[in-house]
């Protein structure tokens, strides 16, 4: 971050090519996505168990 901050603080001659050049990094998410796919259907299926038993309570109230 500091090296993309040096471009304003000189004179537009002495910008010099690294200071303006792109460069990127490539990450695999691949790891990361299957653990968040676990997570989610955990969640999911935790919803569903809750929604399940608040869907039986409410049958199983007694009508007055």
């Amino acid at each position: 971050m500091r090296r993309w901050y040096e471009q304003f603080y000189v004179d537009a001659a002495e910008v010099k090519p690294e200071m303006v050049d792109r460069f990127e990094f490539e990450m695999d998410t691949t790891r990361p996505v299957a653990a968040w796919m676990k997570e989610v259907e955990a969640n999911m299926a935790a919803k569903a168990e809750a929604d399940a038993a608040a869907t039986e309570k409410a049958n199983a109230a007694p009508s007055v």
